[in-house]
């Protein structure tokens, strides 16, 4: 899987739809390699705002849009 791979994704930003699921887990992917997180959402969102929390607590940027 992708997301397994050896890669540093710092300076760059990522925008995802969702932060529930399928959703969350690319967004912690992508923020554990040093990628700066846009999360959109349409309606879970305290799903988004955890995923969120969850980034920040890491030590990562996240952004609800």
């Amino acid at each position: 899987m992708w997301l397994n791979a050896p890669m540093e994704l710092n300076g760059t930003v990522a925008l995802l739809t969702g932060g529930a699921r399928v959703g969350r887990a690319v967004a912690l992917g992508l923020a554990r390699r040093g990628a700066r997180v846009a999360l959109a959402y349409r309606s879970s969102q305290r799903a988004a705002r955890e995923t969120q929390g969850a980034i920040e607590k890491a030590g990562g940027r996240a952004l609800l849009v």
